[in-house]
């Protein structure tokens, strides 16, 4: 099966001239909606589509990747939500953001970055929830290990990477276990290396000092266990999915200078 192109337009549309788009293999091993996704992510990255660059129609797509049109919406809803891309009533779908190109250079697998921010919506939905339970379910042990794990994150400057990113883990694996609820604890430990995956790609890829990424990140952890502490559930919940959507943010604006 041959590439389908689609060939570069001037004013609104493209001028970068023409731009790859190979059709979903025949054997399929995700859902369409993530080939889709994942190829135009990967054109978003290497600059193929570059910032304020109209894409093709919901036609034209469907038509170069040889799928429908709801299976290209469902991957143009995903971009939008990762504010990659917006929709301008009336006119079309817009690239409104590059991620970091160093993205590709840790050459990380078919669809694993897809993949990735699949699983950053889940915990998004599922710790936000979490972290409102612990709040009113936790005991002074549990908030005692919480506060183990942000006090050793914050040593980020003696000890070592691997050590700052378990030390993540266990926060978030706290809160969980408070929760009172086995499933919580079983699903949140299960996405544990996916959140680690995504910690060492931020520290990667970011140009800010280490240090600064982890205090940041410490600094969204206390907010939590500040309400957590305080047993307010609406501000656990807040505070968490804040967290875990600027990690998203972070993830995908990393500067591309000095990563």
């Amino acid at each position: 099966m041959s590439d389908s192109v689609f060939e570069g337009r001037s004013g609104n549309g493209f001028s970068l001239g023409q731009i790859k788009f190979e059709p979903v293999p025949a054997r399929k091993t995700r859902q369409l909606s993530d080939y889709v996704y994942e190829s135009i992510l990967e054109k978003l990255i290497s600059g193929q589509l570059d910032e304020g660059v109209k894409l093709p129609t919901e036609n034209e797509l469907a038509r170069l990747f040889e799928v429908s049109r709801p299976t290209v919406r469902q991957a143009l809803s995903r971009l939008q939500a990762d504010g990659l891309v917006v929709s301008r009533k009336g006119s079309g779908n817009y690239v409104s953001r590059r991620p970091s190109t160093s993205l590709l250079n840790l050459n990380p697998g078919e669809g694993a970055i897809s993949e990735m921010l699949k699983s950053h919506e889940l915990r998004i939905a599922l710790e936000g929830d979490a972290a409102a339970l612990a709040a009113a379910r936790r005991s002074s042990a549990e908030l005692s290990n919480m506060k183990d794990a942000l006090d050793l994150q914050a040593k980020s400057a003696t000890i070592s990477k691997q050590d700052v990113s378990r030390a993540d883990a266990i926060f978030h694996e706290t809160i969980a276990e408070a929760t009172r609820n086995h499933l919580f604890v079983d699903v949140i430990k299960s996405l544990t290396e996916a959140a680690r995956n995504s910690w060492v790609i931020w520290t990667k890829l970011s140009s800010h000092d280490y240090e600064k990424v982890v205090a940041t990140v410490v600094g969204e952890h206390r907010k939590i266990y500040d309400a957590i502490e305080r047993q307010d559930p609406d501000r656990a919940r807040s505070a968490m999915r804040v967290h875990l959507s600027t990690a998203v943010d972070r993830m995908l604006g990393a500067a591309d200078s000095g990563a």
